[in-house]
């Protein structure tokens, strides 16, 4: 493997402990002008296989996530992914929607020993009895939380690209959503459709 590649070192201190059931969870999508922020949870275990090229999904090509993501699934891991809606950021800002998208993908999992997750506490904690460990760069340190970046990440890509095939102009299918120059300009001719998160641009409209 590559210096960078991720194997189960960190998780490993946790399976150590008893907990063989570890939950790494990442989300995807918090900054982009339209579409959902996508959760995902992945549950890594002992006999999970290790598949080589994981590591933070900033570092891996954008046409890699694909493959990656396909591997990952069939390696033996568990996942779920939540969704938080365009209407959900509207209503509860990013952080209340990643928090609901959160609890409904663990929501979905029968059983996990121990959570790890990328980022800071929330200030309204999840709705989980398991303990929770928060990682600042997760996932740069934990297997677990750079797969679910991973699969996320793929996830939330195809859904853009589907969604963007109803309105072309906006260039969903390369941007995903994010503020670039093309999406921006489409933004101020055509006007924001359903997809777009009013708190996001009402500066720009």
């Amino acid at each position: 493997m590559k210096n960078t590649d991720l194997d189960f070192s960190f998780e490993q201190q946790y399976w150590n402990q008893g907990k063989k059931m570890v939950a790494g969870i990442d989300e995807v999508g918090r900054g982009p002008l339209a579409g959902p922020v996508v959760t995902c949870a992945v549950i890594l275990s002992p006999e999970c296989k290790l598949i080589e090229g994981v590591k933070d999904s900033k570092k891996i090509p954008k046409n890699k996530h694909p493959l990656l993501a396909k591997q990952l699934k069939g390696s033996g891991l568990r996942f779920a992914i939540g969704v938080g809606t365009v209407e959900q950021i509207n209503e509860l800002g990013i952080v209340g929607a990643i928090r609901n998208a959160i609890n409904n993908c663990l929501a979905n999992i029968d059983l996990y020993h121990q959570v790890i997750m990328d980022g800071l506490p929330f200030k309204e904690p999840l709705d989980i009895s398991s303990p929770i460990d928060y990682i600042v760069k997760g996932d740069s340190k934990a297997y677990s939380i750079a797969a679910a970046s991973i699969i996320a990440k793929d996830y939330r890509d195809c859904l853009m690209r589907e969604i963007g095939e109803e309105f072309p102009d906006f260039e969903w299918e390369k941007n995903a959503g994010y503020g670039t120059r093309v999406h921006r300009e489409a933004i101020l001719k055509y006007g924001p459709t359903i997809h777009h998160r009013e708190l996001f641009i009402r500066k720009l409209v």
